[in-house]
């Protein structure tokens, strides 16, 4: 079967140009899909990925010249990062997105579908000894009309029944609001799973579409209808742990207490977690305790990068006393 991918394409351009979302452009039936697993591959896709920088310093002073006692470089972005996680749970995955030549080469470890584009922003994470981390993110460049083609026709291939999709962080300058959304109803129409980790406008419009699993932190919460949204919620709320909701059952998993060494992607890994989860069938309580140990893992884990297996699976012991109702 070929399936054309012009329409979806041009209708992202057309958007694009008259600043507002994208509309219903495929039909799908309504509706949260269940939490079971189909064929075992998990695709994510990074559109604004970033080259994260982690440095270490005693107290950070604006306006002043502040020197760093440690860095730590990654290539990342969300969706580079669940891959990771996926990677190291044993799960079979697929890192896809755009980025420059040198972003991709550095991509080591991972089987990947990048798509070379312009240069790949840099973003500084920095964490004072109090362990409070001062994110600035670079906004990242257009890509322009042949990449969201590109885009369109790689993720259409990727696109067999039971996989599952996770889109994942900021969107280029130049992509429309509702990118997502359109991705989402493009892969729940081809049988496909979708995980949500979004933020602002571009959130509250993919929310709409019903993805399977959605993972606000707390400041992403306001943009997510309980009323409207009828999948697995994982909301994510730092060194307080995790509240979770799926059909008429909440519960939540408190954090440990730990000293982080990094907060840094804390909130990727478990959205790795959570995709791996739904990949693999788990339930819906035990995604939620591998997502909640792999944050912990990942914030005694240096810069980034992604924690073991072992690391995780320790966390997720001793969190089982930590599981109360919402």
């Amino acid at each position: 079967m070929t399936i054309c991918y012009s329409t979806w394409y041009d209708n992202i351009c057309q958007w694009r140009r008259r600043g507002r979302e994208c509309p219903a452009w495929f039909s799908h039936t309504a509706g949260a899909r269940p939490l079971t697993g189909g064929i075992a591959i998990v695709i994510t896709v990074t559109l604004n990925p970033a080259v994260d920088v982690t440095a270490r310093l005693d107290r950070l002073c604006p306006g002043a010249t502040n020197r760093l006692s440690e860095s730590v470089v990654n290539a990342g972005g969300k969706g580079v990062n669940a891959a990771r996680l996926v990677k190291a749970l044993g799960g079979d995955v697929i890192a896809a997105g755009f980025g420059d030549a040198r972003f991709i080469a550095s991509l080591t470890g991972l089987e990947q579908r990048f798509i070379e584009v312009g240069e790949t922003r840099v973003n500084m994470k920095i964490i004072d000894a109090r362990g409070q981390m001062t994110e600035l993110n670079s906004p990242g460049a257009p890509v322009g009309d042949e990449a969201y083609r590109a885009m369109a026709g790689l993720l259409l291939s990727l696109a067999a029944p039971g996989t599952v999709f996770v889109l994942a962080g900021s969107l280029p300058p130049d992509a429309p609001a509702g990118l997502y959304a359109s991705c989402i109803r493009m892969l729940k129409e081809r049988g496909c799973k979708t995980v949500l980790d979004a933020s602002g406008e571009v959130l509250r419009l993919g929310v709409l579409e019903n993805p399977d699993i959605v993972k606000p932190n707390r400041d992403e919460m306001a943009y997510v209808s309980r009323a409207a949204y009828r999948g697995f919620l994982c909301h994510s709320r730092g060194e307080q742990g995790a509240q979770f909701a799926y059909g008429k059952r909440k519960w939540a998993v408190k954090s440990l207490l730990l000293q982080p060494v990094s907060p840094a992607g804390a909130g990727d890994c478990m959205t790795g977690a959570l995709a791996y989860a739904l990949d693999k069938g788990l339930s819906p309580e035990d995604a939620a305790l591998l997502s909640v140990a792999a944050a912990h893992a990942a914030v005694m884990t240096p810069g980034t990068g992604c924690p073991s297996i072992e690391l995780i699976h320790h966390y997720k012991e001793l969190l089982h006393e930590s599981v109360s109702s919402a």
